[in-house]
């Protein structure tokens, strides 16, 4: 393997594989700026969420 036929081969990969890790890339900052967004502008889901205690191991007692 000379070193002409390796940096060819590397060539070949950047060309072929580029456009797809660009997308990946562009995505995932793209989604990542969009959470950071929502999750500024709205409150948490779990601000109101309230503790009932249900005891598990009652809680079937007698409903079969």
């Amino acid at each position: 393997n000379t070193s002409f036929q390796s940096s060819f081969s590397l060539l070949r990969f950047l060309t072929e594989w580029m456009p797809f890790i660009l997308f990946y890339t562009n995505f995932s900052a793209l989604s990542h700026r969009v959470y950071q967004e929502l999750e500024t502008a709205n409150p948490s889901r779990f601000d109101s969420l309230e503790n009932i205690g249900i005891d598990e191991t009652s809680y079937k007692k007698g409903h079969k």
